[in-house]
This record gives C-alpha cells, sequence and structure tokens, in this order.
C-alpha cells in the first residue's frame, strides 16, 4: 500500500490522501466508543472521561471527513481507493482461514526470512 502513495510527484495530494483516511478511521473510532458508552454503561472501562470530549473530538473529526469529499472529491476518492486496494491482500493472507500448507509454509518462510533481514526479531542464544 505504502509503495502506491509513491506514486504521487505532488507531495500535498500525498497528505491529503492520508489525512483523509486517517481522519476517516478516527471517525469510526470515536462513533465506536461513544456507541459503546450509549449502549453499554456499565461496561469496565480503564479511563473514563467526560462525555464532551470525544463529542468534541467526533466534530472536529467529522468536519476533517466531509469538507474533503466538497472540496477535493477526486483526491478523497484516491485515497478511498487506495485504502480499498487493501481488502484483497487482507481476504488472501488474513481472512482466508484453509491455506493450503504448502502456502502457509511459504508465508512462514517469508516472514522468517524477512526478520532476519531487518533484524525484527532478537535471535536466541545458546548458552
Amino acid at each position: 500500500l505504502s509503495l502506491v502513495y509513491l506514486c504521487t510527484s505532488d507531495i500535498y495530494r500525498l497528505i491529503d490522501y492520508a489525512a483523509f483516511v486517517e481522519s476517516m478511521f478516527i471517525l469510526w473510532s470515536i462513533s465506536a466508543l461513544l456507541w459503546l458508552r450509549w449502549k453499554q454503561p456499565d461496561l469496565v472501562r480503564p479511563i473514563k472521561v467526560n462525555l464532551l470530549i470525544p463529542i468534541l473530538f467526533l466534530l472536529i473529526c467529522g468536519f476533517l471527513v466531509f469538507l474533503p469529499l466538497y472540496v477535493r472529491p477526486v483526491e478523497v476518492g484516491m485515497g478511498l481507493l487506495i485504502t480499498a486496494c487493501g481488502i484483497p491482500v487482507y481476504l488472501v493472507f488474513i481472512g482466508w482461514k484453509s491455506k493450503p500448507r504448502s502456502f502457509v509454509n511459504a508465508l512462514n518462510e517469508i516472514a522468517v526470512f524477512s526478520q532476519k533481514l531487518f533484524n525484527g526479531v532478537k535471535e536466541d542464544k545458546d548458552e
């Protein structure tokens, strides 16, 4: 997905693509938080803030999501299209539960190789 973002030469368009999508996901998260506070008010929450703060944040995020839909619909559409390109990747690598054993082994080999290449995981040292 990041490679698709690199196809644009205008950094401000790239910021528009990413900012809209990020604001949209934050809007969904805050909406879910408020929905849970309304539907399940007795749920145990480690942090409970005054409802005014998430409502104000929801309004600001709503402004950041809905204004670009009117002002820059092409950039919004491109941001949504780029994000939607991740759906097939999710379906193949995460959603598909009955993968062939050879496919799973190949994924594991790629994971181990990339972890070693990028020092992603510390090695166990035999003593």
